[in-house]
């Protein structure tokens, strides 16, 4: 499922370096808006990570749309290594 391997590589990125210190399913409501609108395009599919976290955590995400790219193209990358 996309959700997971989506999950897996937010949690690992720890954008707003929240996981040492709140619980593992902080992440969980953008992993699941990203999964549903997931294109396997890593240009949009980082430009809507970034406005799922800006969104999300306004000023406290400062992350650029470049490293939301490498996020998504990280994903991207795991998702046919999956057989998704």
């Amino acid at each position: 499922m996309n959700f997971d391997i989506i999950k897996k590589e937010i949690d690992k990125w720890d954008p707003i370096e929240l996981l040492a210190c709140t619980p593992s399913d902080e992440y969980d409501i953008e992993s699941e808006k990203i999964a549903s609108k997931f294109q396997n395009d890593a240009e949009q599919d980082g430009i809507m990570i970034y406005e799922v976290f800006t969104e999300a955590f306004e000023t406290a995400f400062t992350n650029s749309v470049d490293e939301c790219v490498a996020i998504a193209e990280k994903i991207q990358a795991l998702i046919p290594k999956a057989g998704i």
